[in-house]
């Protein structure tokens, strides 16, 4: 999946501070089954995928963005009575703006609060780095 560098007005906050998200992995089946590398015989899931903010000042933040029936079906299958993830984002669909919102609802809740940004994205690249 390419990178997102360019934000829709309803998005304030990502306009101003994100300098690219790049999405890892393949949102639908058509995206992978276009991809060169497709492979018919790998089982995939598109309830899951990762992604990562830059943002303007460098620093870089890892999510996993999840529909709930994803993890549901998860813990169903690994037996898991419990889960915690770091970065994880509960998302509705899977695609492009879902994940828009999440970065707008991210900042919201991270940029000059108590909290910060580190409280809900795992830094991946910091300042210093």
């Amino acid at each position: 999946m390419p990178f997102i560098t360019e934000f829709p007005p309803q998005y304030p906050l990502t306009r101003e501070h994100v300098r690219e998200i790049e999405i890892i992995g393949h949102l639908t089946r058509e995206v992978w089954e276009a991809d060169p590398n497709y492979d018919p015989e790998l089982p995939l899931s598109f309830g899951n995928f990762d992604f990562h903010v830059t943002l303007r000042d460098g620093r870089a933040y890892g999510f996993v963005g999840s529909l709930p029936e994803y993890i549901r079906e998860y813990m169903e299958q690994e037996n898991e009575d419990s889960l915690i993830s770091p970065g994880l984002v509960l998302i509705r669909r899977v695609d492009v703006a879902s994940v828009l919102h999440a970065v707008e609802e991210w900042l919201t809740l991270g940029i000059g609060t108590r909290l910060g940004l580190e409280h809900y994205g795992v830094l991946q690249k910091s300042l210093e780095d």
